[in-house]
């Protein structure tokens, strides 16, 4: 007997599922430290990358420069993070975590990666990377556009991305 077909609305679903049982992951990570999902990926991203331009940031945690916006003004209000104007072009504006956000970054992480490590524990370093593989596949087919810019591979990730040092105006060293 064959198996039955999975459709695209069936993969949605199992998507929908997955991202919400993942998010709840995070959810709960964040919520012992009074933040929202987003404000934890910013955090996270900030202490990864270091200073980021907002325009950046706003790609690479996958919300809209409002967002990106209203999260920063959240999370300065609160000492975690601040604004610095580009030296270069007065128009661009970095953000960067300060060192109370450094170390609440540094103290999440351990805990989120030790989630996220239970959470796929049940697939093996090749099934990840083949998991991996399909999401950007499947995100690439999906959003052409985006993925042209950010592109689809790991590979491609790190040259194209805006969390490394390849951006249009130089970034400014971390501050710790």
């Amino acid at each position: 007997m064959t198996a039955p077909s999975t459709t695209a609305h069936d993969l949605w679903l199992d998507l929908t599922r997955a991202h919400a049982a993942w998010s709840a992951l995070a959810s709960g990570v964040a919520s012992r430290h009074r933040l929202s999902v987003s404000e934890l990926s910013l955090l996270e991203t900030l202490h990864a990358s270091g200073p980021m331009l907002l325009g950046a940031l706003q790609q690479q945690i996958h919300v809209s420069s409002g967002g990106a916006t209203f999260l920063v003004d959240r999370l300065e209000r609160r000492g975690l993070v601040r604004r610095r104007t580009c030296a270069d072009d007065r128009r661009a504006t970095y953000a960067l975590l300060t060192p109370k956000g450094e170390r609440l970054a540094a103290r999440i992480r351990p805990m989120h990666r030790a989630v996220l490590r239970r959470a796929s524990a049940g697939l093996t370093a090749a099934e990840r990377r083949t998991v991996d593989g399909l999401l950007r596949t499947l995100a690439a087919a999906a959003n052409p556009q985006r993925e042209t810019v950010q592109g689809s591979s790991r590979n491609q990730r790190s040259a194209s991305l805006p969390r490394t040092s390849r951006s249009n105006t130089a970034r400014p060293e971390r501050s710790r």
